[in-house]
């Protein structure tokens, strides 16, 4: 009996995604344990990890903002102290006064842009002063028309308060690939990755764990060996 054409293509189709499937699962694998660590930088070189986890500070809690689903109690908060940090304004070295406004702030005459950077990682709240108070850092993009583009770490003292307090921004560096920050027992922690004294601006292969604390204002108490840190 012959099969008719239709249902030939039918079963060779069956067997085609049977044998896809059975490449990609085995390829798939792999490459998931590889994403764990292996970074890849702006200008596309591969990075190392640190080396040691113990060094690393705990996973950051995350909510996208932008949904329209009914939220929990937890992300109306952490969306309110989000929201804290992207309207306020902040005294940028070597740049002066920047108000943002929902995150963002342009200059179009001068080409100076910047920008709140919101990802999983890259927003934290605790206690910074011990006044048991939620205090809030999140990291600041800065672009002013070259090549350049800074980054700063925006620290912002009291975020459930009536008058949040903005500290003094602290650059970390110029086309640096970000990694994480996590505050606990009073410190800030950032996991980056800079340029060693070999690496061009674009591909930056060092990583770096910062930690700072608030005296008063928020100062390095550990881990910056930099080579040469970059100042815009």
């Amino acid at each position: 009996m012959r099969v008719p054409v239709w249902k030939q293509c039918v079963t060779a189709s069956r067997r085609m995604g049977r044998l896809v499937e059975g490449v990609m699962g085995a390829a798939i694998a792999p490459l998931s344990l590889g994403l764990g660590l292996l970074l890849i930088s702006p200008g596309g070189a591969e990075t190392v990890a640190p080396a040691d986890p113990a060094d690393l500070a705990p996973s950051a809690e995350w909510h996208n903002c932008m949904t329209r689903e009914l939220w929990s109690p937890a992300k109306t908060v952490w969306c309110e102290r989000l929201n804290t940090l992207k309207n306020s304004e902040y005294s940028v070295p070597q740049f002066g006064s920047v108000l943002l406004e929902n995150g963002s702030y342009d200059h179009i005459e001068d080409r100076f842009t910047a920008s709140l950077l919101n990802a999983p990682g890259l927003i934290a709240y605790g206690d910074l002063t011990g006044d048991d108070q939620i205090d809030g850092v999140a990291f600041l993009h800065i672009n002013s028309g070259g090549s350049g583009q800074f980054v700063y770490l925006l620290p912002v003292l009291g975020l459930d308060s009536e008058a949040p307090q903005p500290l003094t921004p602290i650059f970390l560096g110029d086309r640096i690939q970000l990694n994480q920050v996590a505050i606990a027992a009073g410190q800030v922690t950032v996991d980056l990755i800079t340029q060693d004294e070999d690496d061009a601006f674009c591909c930056p292969t060092l990583p770096l764990i910062l930690r700072y604390q608030v005296q008063p204002s928020l100062v390095l108490v550990d881990g910056d060996d930099r080579p040469y840190p970059y100042w815009p």
